[in-house]
C-alpha cells in the first residue's frame, strides 16, 4: 500500500496472546501517532518492536530453476516452501497472480492466503458459476449473470508519434 500511495502510512500491528483490551486501544493510539513507517509492529512483553527484512541468497536451484521441464516442487522445496508454509499474496487474484497461485499451490501444497481489496460477493455463488470448470466457461456464464467484462478483442494502435 505505501508504493501505491506513498502519502498513506499502513501499518500491521500484533498483539501478544493475553494484551487486554485497555492495553491493545493505548497501544493503537500511540501507533496512530508514531512517526516511523514501521510497516509492520508488534507489542508484547519486550515492548514496541518492528521486523526487519534480511536479504538472504535463494541458492542456485531456488534463482535460476530447474527449467521449463521442471514442475517447479524442486524450487519450492529449494525455498522452504512445503505443506507447513503459508505464502500470503496480495492483489491482483486474477491472471499472472491466479497462474502464480495455482502452479505453487500444485508445487509445494503450503497454504495460500489470498489478501484484496474487492469485496466478497453477497451470498453464495449460483450453480453456474459454480459448474463453470476454466476460464473460458466462467467467462460464458458471467455476462449471462449481469457481470460485465473488459473487451478484451484486439484492436488496432495509432501509429507512434501519432495521437
Amino acid at each position: 500500500m505505501s508504493r501505491e500511495h506513498p502519502q498513506t502510512t499502513v501499518r500491521l500491528v500484533e498483539f501478544a496472546d493475553g494484551t487486554g483490551p485497555e492495553r491493545a486501544a493505548e497501544a493503537l493510539v500511540g501507533e496512530l501517532l508514531a512517526e516511523d513507517r514501521e510497516p509492520v509492529v508488534l507489542h508484547g512483553p519486550a515492548g514496541r518492536q518492528g521486523l526487519a527484512l534480511v536479504e538472504r541468497g535463494l541458492g542456485v536451484l531456488g534463482s535460476t530453476g530447474a527449467g521449463p521441464a521442471g514442475d517447479g516442487a524442486a524450487e519450492a522445496a529449494a525455498l522452504g516452501l512445503d505443506r507447513d508454509a503459508v505464502v500470503l499474496l496480495v492483489g491482483g487474484a486474477r491472471g499472472i497472480t491466479a497462474r502464480f497461485a495455482a502452479t505453487l499451490a500444485a508445487a509445494s501444497r503450503c497454504r495460500l492466503e489470498l489478501l484484496g481489496r474487492t469485496a466478497l460477493p453477497d451470498g453464495s455463488e449460483t450453480p453456474a458459476v459454480a459448474a463453470a470448470r476454466d476460464r473460458a466457461a466462467l467467462r460464458a456464464v458471467l455476462p449471462r449473470q449481469g457481470v460485465p467484462l473488459a473487451d478484451r478483442r484486439p484492436h488496432r494502435l495509432p501509429a507512434a508519434g501519432r495521437t
